[in-house]
């Protein structure tokens, strides 16, 4: 069968950010057997375009069949038509293959890998494709077992943004247990290569011009994509969030991007997300805190929706742990996608002076509370890139424990909130993130006092403590004078390599 690479890509900035990704697909080939590869994560985070990259570059022949995306009277025989178009494509025929069930579609799928060729096969949107059959999974299930696993040099990769289903049916369901040779969620791309994607070749942007556009992007490639790094971040923001063709507002199927994840990846459960999102705009919060801001009552459906939109990328679970080892019950839960409070603070509540055209000139300082909600961005950017904090402190590969501490007030000890705790075998690193115009040294006193609270265990009284500034903005004389601070990073040194 002659070569038909039936994936396509393109992304006018490269490809980048994802080496380690695609060193580990690399390795898949020197398998004697077929490898099979589940990789979830949040919409637009570059999923397909990671396998697609795999594929083209080291794979004779690929094949993409992405699942259709859930629409009202669809049925499984859509899902399997189109399934049998693709196949067709890749079978060199000119009629679709007619299909009758998923078995015949796996089987005549297998059948049609080429001997002795490296073949890639990307089941993307694997959720939508499987939606109308209850024994979708078991049948994928059978069909890995008795052929594709059986097939030298085949990567089947199973992909999709409904993490939860994936989760549900492939990595949780007993009968695919050990199956997959490759398990891989992808996370946000860190500030480095954004700043190298985007502004590589302009060295004249300012940091906090930066910061600015990344603190409604964050590390969402799709979405880097869309910036231009000779306009403002004023300029970007108002063509892809206050336009009504902006890419960030509308998506060229005519819903919201917004829209688009909530309708598309979380369904007749949108709502509901929707919600706890909300609930978590103002900062993070337990699961009692999240209930009685929804109103509702405190039930495991709440905790399944929120370990939902953990997987699916949008939520972090930080649970509270103990220094010198152990966590404690309770959970704080972050919103960790800056592009939803972005979207539910200022977009959606604007949605109809957009769709009128009315931003013709935006002033991002304009915007009621912005300077509050670029204080929030900037600390799920700190906390979503913890491994250049470390590489800034130089503890790369000796953090025991990291993430934003809690200490709870007891009668013989007072309460402590710590933005950022970091301990390695021998040290405390006690970090305060800040996003001020001028940080003062009004920000000593805080930290000495959180300091002084904090409350350590009698085999942990050893550890030194060293008081770590992460800012944004400009540092007072006075407070670059002080010494206090074991290191003052800069956000524009978390940019770089």
């Amino acid at each position: 069968m002659a070569p038909n690479r039936q994936i396509e890509y393109s992304s006018y900035l490269g490809f980048s950010g994802r080496e380690e990704e695609l060193k580990k697909l690399q390795g898949l080939w020197r398998r004697k057997w077929g490898a099979l590869v589940v990789c979830i994560g949040r919409r637009r985070i570059g999923k397909s375009r990671l396998i697609k990259e795999f594929g083209v570059k080291y794979a004779d022949e690929c094949l993409e069949i992405q699942g259709l995306a859930p629409r009202a009277g669809q049925q499984n025989e859509n899902q399997l038509d189109h399934f049998g178009e693709k196949l067709a494509g890749f079978m060199g025929l000119e009629e679709a293959i007619p299909l009758k069930s998923w078995t015949q579609a796996f089987t005549l799928l297998a059948q049609a890998v080429p001997q002795g060729k490296r073949t890639v096969i990307l089941l993307d949107e694997i959720s939508w494709m499987g939606k109308h059959d209850r024994d979708f999974a078991g049948k994928l299930k059978e069909a890995w077992d008795t052929r594709f696993s059986l097939l030298p040099n085949v990567v089947l990769v199973i992909c999709g943004s409904v993490s939860a289903w994936i989760d549900e049916n492939i990595l949780q369901n007993t009968g695919f247990m050990d199956r997959p040779t490759l398990r891989m969620q992808l996370q946000e791309l860190p500030l480095p290569v954004c700043n190298k994607m985007v502004w590589g070749r302009h060295k004249q942007v300012s940091e906090m011009e930066k910061l600015r556009m990344l603190a409604v992007t964050g590390g969402v490639p799709r979405y880097l994509e869309e910036l231009d790094p000779s306009e403002s971040s004023s300029e970007n923001l108002k063509r892809l969030c206050f336009d009504p063709a902006g890419p960030l507002f509308r998506t060229s199927d005519g819903l919201s991007e917004f829209e688009m994840i909530f309708d598309e990846v979380f369904q007749v459960r949108a709502e509901t997300y929707k919600e706890i999102i909300g609930a978590l705009l103002g900062g993070s919060r337990t699961l009692s805190e999240i209930s009685k801001a929804m109103g509702k009552a405190r039930s495991g459906n709440l905790s399944a929706y929120l370990r939902d939109l953990e997987l699916a990328g949008y939520l972090r679970e930080e649970p509270h742990f103990a220094i010198g080892g152990g966590t404690r019950k309770i959970s704080h839960y972050r919103l960790r996608d800056n592009y939803m409070r972005f979207y539910l603070k200022y977009m959606e509540p604007r949605r109809k002076e957009i769709l009128q055209g009315r931003f013709a000139v935006l002033d991002l300082e304009e915007l009621p509370g912005w300077r509050s909600l670029l204080g929030f961005q900037f600390e799920n950017l700190v906390l979503n890139n913890l491994a250049e904090v470390e590489k800034q402190l130089g503890i790369e590969g000796k953090v025991l424990r990291s993430g934003p501490y809690r200490q709870t007030k007891t009668q013989r000890r007072r309460g402590c909130q710590i933005d950022l705790l970091l301990e390695s075998e021998h040290s405390l690193y006690i970090c305060e993130i800040k996003l001020r115009k001028t940080v003062g040294t009004e920000v000593i006193d805080e930290v000495s006092e959180k300091i002084k609270r904090l409350s350590l265990p009698r085999s942990q009284k050893h550890l030194n403590k060293f008081p770590v500034l992460i800012y944004a903005g400009e540092l007072e004389p006075a407070l670059k004078r002080s010494d206090y601070f074991r290191k003052c990073i800069n956000f524009g040194a978390l940019l770089k390599k």
